[in-house]
């Protein structure tokens, strides 16, 4: 002990520090001391160990006012550490202090690496910084506050005491019990919902036996003597606020806030309307983009990517139900001539009207397309070679029987010329188009406007009754 007196006595600088905060709130010594020397003799190594610390915790918070408020959180949680040991009947109580001194100065070794960062989360709410940290795949700061007990050679005690500070139960020793409590009450100080927190810490201070008042007299008290300690470590704090002017600040701030709610709620009520509004627009763009993609545009009818579709699926249900289908082929007669003899203008009033009497003449269920150019189809579920026989000759006689007189250069008729296969499934799509196709160019070989039948596939199922 005389050997250490006589190493804090070198530098007088060191020893005003040392006086200055073993005769603060922070050991609450029963009397003042004067002298260095008297002052190592009376507190005992354990306690200048603790005032090192406090020292170097001091030492470590940078002169900005980022470091003062790192500074203010952990001189906070060290006088609430205290406080609370000494209503946990504790007489030693500046280990207490040092363990709540230490329950931040993991922000502290932060900051030496990423000042902003420390400084973004000192001004987070304490339960979020845990949170954030982790988001973040940061080391949180309860685990590197603990490391740097452990590097001062602390005992295990304290050390386990800083780790579980954030822990959502207090633990059982004394110390983790205080420390546990001491980062609530130090959070209620930063809270922007004082009076619930006020209630929560109530409820949190009833698992140390506290009851309200004890609660309520250490939050009186830790303002104050935050104050007094930072001055013993020659440190310049804010004012610190009590409670009761926290919570009228509180009730001043929420006016302010319900004030920038309300504005923020007529934006988002604006912007609601309007996403609607683009949801609306969008959904009718892609309905119209789809009906566009699979929409012949001069007719109205499905087009070739539409009816392949269409194809696919017939001929599955058709091979589950067993049940016939049928594809037309039609092909208008003579196409190319009357395009150059009567016009292109001409050539597509033909082709809308054949597109009109395809959607009029065939059933709902049925679909007609246009294949491209001159080329139309008619696919007819649950429909044998004779149904499809009638139909196609339903339409080859009103089409011979009509006069196009829109877009023409003078009134005229068209034929066309039909290629009909059947399917009772087990075909590709691919056999079917080329089957019907093939019946088709049969039926212009033998002199156009007629109607033509596909040969059924040699051992298709179904088929040979129809043969």
């Amino acid at each position: 002990m005389d050997a250490l007196a006589e190493v804090v006595s070198i530098d007088p600088v060191l020893g005003l520090r040392i006086l200055s905060l073993a005769n603060s709130s922070a050991f609450a010594l029963s009397r003042r001391m004067s002298d260095v020397r008297q002052a190592v003799s009376v507190l005992g190594l354990r306690s200048i160990r603790n005032l090192a610390l406090g020292l170097l915790v001091s030492d470590l918070a940078p002169q900005t006012p980022f470091g003062e408020r790192l500074l203010e959180q952990s001189i906070r949680r060290g006088t609430a550490c205290r406080l609370i040991a000494e209503h946990l009947g504790i007489k030693e109580v500046h280990e207490f202090f040092t363990a709540g001194l230490l329950l931040d100065v993991g922000l502290m070794t932060l900051a030496r690496t990423d000042a902003k960062l420390a400084a973004d989360l000192s001004c987070m709410a304490s339960p979020s910084r845990s949170v954030r940290e982790r988001v973040l795949g940061l080391t949180p700061h309860a685990e590197l506050s603990g490391k740097m007990a452990q590097e001062c050679f602390l005992p295990e005690a304290t050390i386990a005491a800083i780790e579980a500070h954030h822990h959502d139960e207090p633990g059982e020793s004394p110390l983790e019990k205080a420390t546990w409590l001491a980062e609530r009450v130090a959070a209620l100080f930063d809270s922007a919902l004082v009076e619930r927190d006020r209630e929560l810490l109530v409820h949190d201070g009833a698992k140390l036996g506290f009851t309200a008042e004890v609660v309520e007299d250490i939050l009186q008290r830790t303002p104050v003597e935050v104050e007094e300690t930072a001055q013993a470590f020659q440190r310049q704090l804010p004012p610190q606020h009590t409670v009761d002017e926290l919570t009228e600040n509180a009730y001043q701030h929420l006016i302010e806030l319900n004030a920038e709610y309300e504005v923020i709620v007529k934006d988002l009520e604006r912007a609601l309307v309007e996403k609607a509004e683009l949801e609306t627009q969008l959904r009718v763009a892609n309905e119209l983009l789809s009906g566009l993609a699979n929409t012949d545009e001069l007719t109205g009818l499905p087009n070739r990517r539409a009816l392949q579709g269409s194809v696919d699926y017939q001929l599955t249900m058709s091979e589950r139900s067993q049940r016939p289908l049928s594809l037309v082929m039609v092909d208008v007669d003579h196409f190319k001539n009357f395009n150059d003899t009567m016009g292109h203008a001409a050539g597509d009033a033909v082709l809308r009207v054949l597109g009109a009497l395809l959607q009029e003449l065939v059933r709902g269920v049925d679909i007609p397309a246009r294949y491209g150019g001159e080329e139309f189809t008619l696919l007819l579920p649950d429909t044998d070679e004779e149904g499809a026989l009638v139909v196609s000759e339903r339409v080859r006689a009103r089409l011979e029987a009509t006069v196009v007189t829109e877009d023409v250069p003078k009134p005229c008729k068209v034929t066309a010329s039909f290629g009909v296969a059947t399917t009772r499934g087990g075909e590709s799509s691919e056999s079917l188009f080329g089957r019907a196709d093939q019946a088709l160019y049969v039926a212009k070989e033998e002199g156009r406007n007629r109607i033509c039948v596909a040969p059924p596939l040699p051992g298709a199922r179904g088929e040979s009754e129809a043969a």
